[in-house]
């Protein structure tokens, strides 16, 4: 029976393995097996118990270098064959090199007894004027205190300094050029064909200017 079991299971494996979704199942848990794997070489071993971190996993077996590079190869090769693997499968090997990068940062932060990374918000000090004659925090009666201010408040006035309205664009025109040609007669390309009709309006232009000055 168990003769007969072996034989059938055999015969069914390259069937499997051209099955794109069995295949696909078949690699990502070899991946993780070998990236464990890789957590019993001997620098992670002492990298997951310095400083008295009790490390996650006690094994019996430290793994050797000739067998830790085996390791990291066949990883590679199992990464190139996801991506060889339609339909997406560039796609698929870079979500599964995610989950098992997101893994082993999940194991370190376990290993180094789950310290907290929680920051703290963001702050800013501010010299704010409480009045003459009062004194701040230094001491000195200058009428100012320094104190923190959270984000919204330290850019409150750069925040109201950009929506306000923009100034009046210098060129009417769009561009200093533009403008200029505008205001020396030229009005479309036909203008180009009568050159002292354009000399005489800037002329007058320049008349108006100096009598307006004036």
């Amino acid at each position: 029976m168990q003769s007969q079991f072996t034989t059938f299971f055999w015969s069914l494996t390259p069937l499997q393995i051209a099955d794109t979704h069995f295949r696909r199942q078949f690699l990502f848990q070899l991946l993780t097996i070998l990236q464990h794997l890789l957590t019993h070489t001997k620098a992670a071993k002492q990298a997951s118990s310095k400083a008295g971190n009790k490390p996650l996993h006690i094994a019996e077996f430290t793994l050797e270098p000739a067998d830790a590079q085996w390791v990291q190869e066949t990883q590679l090769k199992c990464i190139e064959e996801l991506k060889q693997t339609a339909p997406n499968g560039r796609l698929f090997a870079d979500s599964v090199s995610a989950v098992l990068e997101r893994e082993k940062s999940w194991v370190r932060w376990k290993n180094e007894q789950c310290m907290p990374f929680d920051k703290a918000s963001w702050s800013e000090e501010i010299v704010v004027d409480i009045g003459d004659g009062e004194t701040g925090e230094e001491g000195e009666g200058d009428g100012k205190v320094t104190r923190k201010v959270g984000f919204e408040e330290a850019t409150r006035k750069k925040r109201t300094e950009m929506m306000a309205d923009p100034d009046e664009w210098e060129h009417k025109f769009g561009s200093a050029p533009l403008t200029e040609i505008w205001e020396m007669g030229y009005r479309d390309l036909m203008d180009l064909q009568r050159p002292f009709q354009c000399v005489i309006c800037l002329l007058f232009i320049v008349c108006q200017t100096l009598i307006g000055g004036w």
